[in-house]
């Protein structure tokens, strides 16, 4: 399904590191390796110059270290963590990595989180048309058309879409999913939470109602959707 190659760069201070993830990339077909860097400074030379869509990231390097590199730049190709310190894990996790793999890292353990990364891309690259896209929910590319959507909700390293026809768990992101939503359609409650304006049915202090789904307001969400809905919206005497 995925005829173009992952393009990978990886990024590490220590040869031997380097070297044995390259030779991984190599025996993987849907994986092309582009190219290394010994810290991400190199990494950005490299990324200007060559289309990455995936990144095999340490984390103790000299100059900047992987979670610093994460931290301070933006648009970065999805991104896998290895390393062999366990601590930076839940960190990692929190800036939207795919995967945090420790060293020494097997072929087995390598492939299956490369796997995960080729559907990520794949789904991602298919977040384009402005009235449907599609992703993989159990094993299968599911159609999800825009306008069916009432509610979209994180769960860690997933995405649960509610629709009018079904619910779908894909292994992607919120952010990801919110990029492709138009505000004047959707609007985001709660960390966690977007849901569809159109869809909503009820409104208390603490509460969107759709349907048989109650979804929770964030505190720092409530200005917003009170000023969107109750102010703008509310016919009152």
């Amino acid at each position: 399904m995925m005829a173009k190659k992952i393009k990978c760069l990886v990024v590490d201070d220590e040869q031997f590191a380097r070297k044995g993830i390259k030779e991984y990339i190599d025996d993987i077909d849907f994986l092309e390796f582009i190219g290394e860097a010994e810290n991400p400074v190199e990494a950005l030379s490299i990324l200007k110059d060559e289309e990455i869509d995936l990144l095999l990231l340490d984390i103790n390097m000299p100059k900047i270290s992987g979670i610093e590199f994460l931290k301070n730049f933006t648009n970065l190709p999805a991104t896998i963590i290895t390393t062999a310190y366990q601590e930076y894990a839940i960190e990692s996790y929190e800036l939207n990595v795919l995967d945090y793999l420790l060293k020494p890292i097997s072929f087995e353990r390598f492939l299956k989180s490369v796997s995960k990364a080729q559907d990520f891309i794949l789904t991602k690259n298919n977040l384009t048309n402005n009235d449907y896209f599609f992703v993989k929910s159990n094993g299968i590319y599911e159609q999800v058309i825009i306008k069916d959507i009432i509610a979209i909700e994180s769960l860690q390293n997933y995405v649960v879409i509610h629709t009018n026809k079904n619910k779908l768990v894909a292994y992607l992101t919120l952010k990801l999913v919110e990029e492709k939503l138009s505000k004047k359609d959707f609007i985001k409650i709660h960390k966690s939470y977007i849901v569809s304006k159109n869809a909503i049915q009820s409104i208390s202090t603490d509460t969107i109602t759709i349907g048989d789904l109650h979804f929770p307001i964030g505190n720092t969400f409530k200005t917003p959707v009170f000023e969107e809905f109750l102010h703008s919206k509310l016919l009152k005497r």
